[in-house]
């Protein structure tokens, strides 16, 4: 078992930095490594399973935002907003003893978090998500549905991983080949996230004028890449058959129908395929 972990470019697909580690390590340890490849006033976007005090610091030491979903029952101050009638709430966050010990380990600090509580409201129930953007005006409260909804591009990464470039397939049983496949699919990913950014001109005049929403298919993307990677690389390609190349890829698209919920169904007997696996993290 290993447990891999990305940090997505959710409005381009693009995998900033991507690491494989033994399934016992922590996500939020995964998480905090990808901190050295963002910037300054980056927003990164979390799953439940990753609030932690010291995560928040390494936040703000950075000068980084982050806005993260959080269990009622978290710490003392979500259990009252959760109790209360309040839509948002700023709040102050201290480090426990223990805490500070694990600050003082992962090298961040201790003083005193101003977070900002607030409460989503879904078809499917409410949640409550933590963030240090405390700008009220700046950053409304009705924003955060939409842009935590962003994140899901982060599961349809791990989807295509999974599933498209068969992430789990790996050609050996030791770490170093196991290492050398999963950064090998995720160059291969990436790669395919730029054609699929450089064709999308040839995709809108393909689409002009339909009534549906389109975009270019992934998988027909890889497979397109196949033969024609080596002669990129190596800059075989005259100007022309690049474009030629990223029309064809442009023409092969899969329909976009918003709106659309299904229930998660858990298949016991769908076992993995593959003789190894891998869990996706962030």
């Amino acid at each position: 078992m290993a447990l891999g972990s990305c940090l997505y470019d959710v409005f381009q697909g693009l995998i900033l930095d991507a690491d494989l580690a033994p399934y016992t390590h922590s996500e939020r340890d995964l998480a905090y490594q990808h901190l050295a490849y963002s910037h300054p006033d980056d927003l990164t976007l979390y799953d439940r399973g990753y609030p932690a005090f010291w995560l928040f610091a390494a936040h703000q030491d950075k000068g980084s935002h982050f806005c993260m979903r959080a269990r009622k029952d978290f710490n003392k101050e979500t259990k009252a907003f959760a109790r209360s009638n309040k839509h948002q709430a700023i709040v102050m966050l201290s480090a426990s003893d223990q805490m500070k010990a694990t600050c003082k380990e992962k090298g961040v600090s201790t003083t005193d978090i101003t977070v900002r509580l607030l409460r989503i409201k879904t078809t499917k129930g409410e949640y409550i998500l933590i963030t240090n953007l405390l700008n009220k005006r700046r950053y409304p409260l009705k924003a955060f549905k939409d842009l935590y909804h962003l994140r899901w591009q982060v599961e349809e990464g791990y989807k295509k991983q999974k599933n498209g470039i068969e992430m789990e397939n790996f050609t050996g049983r030791s770490v170093l080949a196991i290492k050398q496949d999963f950064h090998a699919r995720v160059l291969c990913q990436t790669l395919a996230a730029i054609t699929t950014y450089a064709a999308q001109e040839y995709k809108e005049k393909t689409v002009k004028g339909r009534l549906l929403s389109y975009k270019i298919n992934f998988v027909s993307t890889l497979s397109a890449m196949k033969n024609t990677l080596i002669h990129l690389l190596f800059n075989n390609l005259s100007s022309k058959e690049i474009r030629e190349w990223l029309s064809s890829i442009g023409q092969d698209l899969c329909s976009v129908r918003s709106g659309r919920s299904f229930t998660r169904k858990k298949k016991v007997t769908d076992r993995h395929k593959f003789h190894m696996c891998c869990k996706g993290a962030l």
